[in-house]
C-alpha cells in the first residue's frame, strides 16, 4: 500500500510528460470533465512487486517464488505494458481480445507442484475455461475503469476476500499475493478516489483483473 501510494504521484508526472492523459470526452463513461493523466496501473503494479520481493522469501525462505506466482507477475507485467503503450496509442478491440487470450493462455503453462493457474477439469476443457475466465474477468475489470474509486475499490474488496480465504483454505502464497493486490489497490485509491488526481489506465485494469481471475482459478 505504502510503496503505490508514494510511487503513484511519480507515474502521475511521467505519465503527463509522456502525454498519457485521458480524454473525457472520449466517450460517455467518464464523469470527470478535465483530462486526467493514465498510467496508475504501472504505480499498482510496481507495489505488488514491491510486496512480493519483500515477504515471500521472508515467508518461504526455501521456495519463496513458485513458478505459477513468477508465471501470474511475469504475464501481469507484459499486460502492464502493453496496456500502458495503449493509453497512448488506442489499440483495436481484437487487438486487445486476442492479448487477453494469449495471456490466459500463457500463464497456464507455467507452473509446479506448488499450483497452477488452471481450472480442475480434462485438459480439452481446462485450457478454454480457463482462458475464457481470465479474460472475461479482466475485461470486466477494464470496462467499469471509469468511475472515480470504483475499480480499484472492488479490486481492495475483492483482494482482501481472496487474502482471507486463502488463509482459511492453508493456500499461504494465494493469501499473500492477494494481500499485495489489495495493498496496491488502496494505496492507488488515495490518489484515485473522487475527485481523482489519476486513473489505472488500461494497464492498471488489466493488472489487477488478471491477477484476481488467476489468484481465484489457481486456489482461493
Amino acid at each position: 500500500m505504502v510503496a503505490t501510494w508514494l510511487l503513484t504521484p511519480l507515474v502521475r508526472k511521467i505519465a503527463i510528460a509522456r502525454g498519457a492523459v485521458d480524454d473525457p470526452k472520449r466517450d460517455d463513461r467518464r464523469i470527470h470533465k478535465a483530462p486526467l493523466p493514465r498510467w496508475g496501473g504501472l504505480a499498482i503494479y510496481a507495489g505488488i512487486v514491491v510486496s512480493a520481493l519483500a515477504v515471500l522469501p521472508m515467508a518461504f525462505p526455501n521456495h519463496p517464488f513458485p513458478l505459477y506466482l513468477i508465471g501470474m507477475l511475469v504475464v501481469g507485467g507484459v499486460l502492464v505494458v502493453v496496456g500502458a503503450l495503449d493509453d497512448l496509442h488506442q489499440y483495436s478491440a481484437k487487438a486487445q481480445f486476442i492479448l487477453l487470450l494469449l495471456a490466459g493462455i500463457a500463464v497456464q503453462f507455467l507452473f509446479d507442484d506448488k499450483g497452477r493457474v488452471q481450472v480442475v477439469a480434462p485438459i480439452a476443457l481446462a485450457v478454454p475455461v480457463t482462458m475464457f475466465t481470465i479474460f472475461i474477468i479482466t475485461k470486466t475489470m477494464d470496462t467499469i475503469d471509469g468511475v472515480d474509486g470504483l475499480a480499484s475499490g472492488l479490486a481492495a474488496i475483492t483482494a482482501v476476500t481472496l487474502c482471507i480465504v486463502g488463509t482459511w483454505s492453508a493456500q499461504p502464497y494465494i493469501a499473500i499475493l492477494a494481500a499485495a493486490v489489495a495493498g496496491a489497490s488502496m494505496g492507488f485509491l488515495q490518489h484515485n478516489y473522487n475527485p481523482a488526481r489519476i486513473i489505472m489506465g488500461t494497464g492498471g485494469a488489466y493488472i489487477l483483473g488478471f491477477l484476481l481471475a488467476s489468484l481465484c482459478i489457481a486456489g482461493a
